[in-house]
């Protein structure tokens, strides 16, 4: 003779579970000898989490969902279970190599390492900004990426994450990076209309590109030419800064009154260097003809020139205005930087 079922119970209750972790569901059937025990499950919302016919649920992204025990034997039998799914965020993407050297043909195997390691989703979007100087290609394991040159040049590897956590690698392929710039004075005192030359000293003495370009924070208060020249115009403060990419050094310049009994000095003057800059943002996806505006942070808040410089990698892909307005031009990704004084901070922009 049939035993039908008469009631099922979920023994795990409600449950609060971590996304993308598989979690096992049990149900009780009463009478323990009822014929027919077969189950079926559902999601009521499967966007957030799917169940098999095991009672196995794995939520995919943060909401609700139902999951019922229905009877085959009888469906108007059946228990219920409130899930709540949780993603768990990547706060950090770091690469194994910030920066390194290969000759054309050679290779590197770049790795990706992101926190918290339980981080919901770690999938990692891998791309060259200079395809023609390397090529790249994703190893069985997708965090890891081999790096092989093509042809004398920089290429920039980043590493992002589906919640634009991003990290790079600078690859020198055939070329010998500068490894700094180093100028002959950091702090200069000069009355109005003198001129100081400055000396820039690139190393490695074989850097394959060691073209130092100057250039001033204020050119009201002091000028500088493309020989390290610093002409002072009128009384103040100023930064003036070497660069030789990727490399910077900044002189302080301070600008006395002519026939004055006080000098404006570095060691007299109230001048506040610029210790940090830091954009907004890290990174930033936007699509052809938009624009998008970027600000910055600049530390500490007193300091006293606080005048930034914005340069794009690629104009062609995204251009920046000296308001720091980035505008997008083509597909492909472009490095945003911003200088003030001594430091400087990028930010990566995607165009689709």
């Amino acid at each position: 003779m049939s035993v039908p079922v008469l009631s099922i119970t979920i023994n795990e209750g409600d449950q609060s579970l971590i996304a993308k972790t598989p979690y096992q569901f049990t149900t009780t059937i009463q009478p323990e000898d009822a014929s027919n025990k077969n189950i079926t499950w559902n999601s009521s919302n499967p966007e957030f989490a799917t169940v098999d016919n095991n009672g196995s649920v794995t939520g995919h992204q943060d909401g609700i969902t139902i999951l019922t025990a229905t009877s085959l034997d009888n469906p108007t039998i059946n228990s219920s279970v409130q899930v709540t799914i949780k993603t768990i965020p990547v706060e950090s993407i770091t690469m194994n190599i910030n920066e390194t050297t290969i000759n054309v043909n050679g290779t590197v195997l770049l790795s990706a390492t992101i926190l918290p390691q339980e981080a919901t989703d770690q999938t990692i979007t891998w791309y060259c900004t200079n395809p023609e100087a390397a090529s790249i290609s994703v190893q069985m394991n997708p965090r890891e990426c081999l790096v092989t040159g093509l042809s004398s040049g920089l290429a920039i590897i980043n590493a992002t994450t589906p919640n634009n956590k991003i990290t790079n690698s600078y690859v020198y392929v055939g070329i010998i990076p500068v490894a700094s710039v180093t100028l002959s004075q950091h702090t200069v005192n000069l009355d109005e209309n003198q001129t100081k030359q400055l000396v820039a000293t690139v190393q490695p003495n074989d850097a394959t590109n060691p073209t130092v370009t100057w250039f001033t924070s204020n050119p009201a208060i002091a000028t500088v030419d493309q020989n390290g020249v610093v002409t002072a115009k009128t009384v103040g403060s100023v930064a003036v800064t070497a660069r030789a990419v990727p490399q910077t050094d900044t002189a302080y310049i301070f600008v006395n009154p002519i026939n004055s009994q006080d000098s404006y000095t570095a060691t007299d003057s109230t001048f506040v260097p610029v210790t940090s800059i830091a954009i907004n943002t890290q990174s930033l996806t936007i699509s052809i003809g938009q624009t998008q505006n970027l600000s910055v942070t600049i530390e500490p808040a007193g300091a006293s020139d606080q005048t930034t410089n914005w340069t794009s990698s690629d104009p062609t892909i995204a251009s920046v205005d000296q308001a720091g307005t980035v505008t997008a031009v083509g597909k492909g990704t472009a490095i945003i930087n911003v200088s003030c004084g001594n430091t400087n901070s990028q930010a990566f922009i995607t165009v689709e």
